[in-house]
């Protein structure tokens, strides 16, 4: 790239992925932007782990279990947009 162009990564806020030491309810790790929740990883009774973002009533699936939700990483993070008619998937 050019000089004086930026990344489209580079304009998205932080993200983080915090896994709690203890489980809150069903509650198995959050998901921040800049410093606020904005959707929580929880554990079904199947053990499966799903993701919500807040004020979204869908749930996406993440992983089969909060084992591998955790030797994954980040890698389960992906929220997909359209920006200038491209798929972009965070």
């Amino acid at each position: 790239m050019g000089q004086g162009h930026r990344r489209f990564d580079d304009m998205l806020p932080p993200k983080r992925i915090d896994i709690l030491p203890q489980r809150d309810g069903d509650v198995v790790a959050r998901h921040t932007e800049l410093g606020n929740v904005v959707g929580e990883f929880y554990q079904t009774p199947g053990g499966e782990i799903y993701l919500r973002y807040a004020g979204d009533r869908r749930h996406w699936y993440v992983n089969k279990s909060i084992t591998a939700f955790r030797e994954a990483g980040i890698q389960p993070l992906k929220k997909c947009f359209t920006f200038n008619g491209r798929q972009i998937c965070e």
